[in-house]
């Protein structure tokens, strides 16, 4: 809890004084979309990861969140309208036999051993998902700055009051070796929740959101190389059904033109 409460805290001050101007530019009849993103692309999300990782290797996570362009297709098609192909549902099937093999693997090689924790991070990727259709197509007139501000400085009370809630400053004002995790955490929020998601609603707006989507390829290398070199260990199971879900990922972004198979248009 502090952990993440830090973490969405310190992108709400990141943003606060540029989000401020670009409230007004927001009509009213978007704000619940608005609203909706701050919660499910930023808050829920933050603290699922932090609950997680408690139980969960960084390199596992970052493969589990590899699953976000498979939820953005599945949601893209039955609510939004998006057109579906034979070679994305292959690649749904695939990706989601991964997931299905990661909950139930041990790094030690064991099967059926289910991790509930694993289901947080998946949970975070369908937020994600839907998450990234809801601002394609209800907020893709808005400037991408002004989305992502304001969708961070919406959920900032909720933050702030997380902080207070779960008494984050405890660890640094009693403890000198928590300064250094404390400063790592406020980066954390800076870089990788609040210009980070600036930056991607821009891709959003020039994109699809399954392409968009797609930059969580490059999330499962990153983990998978900072995981293995701070003695994380994968098993041969693991590695199978990590190499499952970025088949099936890659089916579902696969640009090669090919017939529709269904349309909800």
């Amino acid at each position: 809890m502090q952990v993440a409460s830090i973490r969405v805290t310190a992108a709400f001050f990141t943003l606060a004084l540029v989000a401020i101007p670009k409230l007004k530019k927001i009509p009213r009849d978007k704000w619940k979309f608005v609203i909706y993103s701050g919660i499910s692309g930023s808050f829920i999300p933050a603290f699922l990861f932090a609950y997680a990782q408690t139980r969960l290797d960084s390199a596992l996570t970052g493969v589990l969140n590899a699953l976000t362009p498979l939820f953005t297709l599945v949601f893209g098609y039955a609510l939004f309208q998006q057109e579906v192909t034979r070679l994305k549902i292959y690649g749904i099937f695939i990706g989601l036999l991964g997931s299905i093999g990661l909950i139930l693997s041990t790094s030690q090689g064991g099967m059926f051993q289910i991790n509930p924790y694993a289901l947080l991070v998946i949970g975070a990727t369908i937020l994600y998902g839907l998450n990234v259709n809801v601002v394609k197509v209800y907020l893709s007139e808005l400037r991408p700055i002004v989305v992502s501000t304001s969708s961070i400085f919406i959920i900032g009370p909720l933050a702030i009051t997380s902080f207070f809630a779960t008494n984050s400053l405890d660890p640094i004002l009693h403890d000198p070796d928590a300064w250094l995790p404390f400063i790592y955490l406020v980066l954390l929020g800076m870089f990788s929740t609040a210009i980070a998601l600036v930056f991607f609603y821009r891709l959003i707006q020039f994109t699809s959101a399954i392409f968009a989507s797609s930059v969580t390829y490059l999330i499962p290398v990153v983990a998978i190389v900072w995981g293995v070199a701070d003695g994380e260990v994968l098993s041969i199971n693991q590695i199978l059904f990590i190499s499952l879900i970025l088949v099936g990922v890659y089916l579902i972004n696969y640009r090669k033109r090919e017939v529709k198979l269904y349309s909800k248009s």
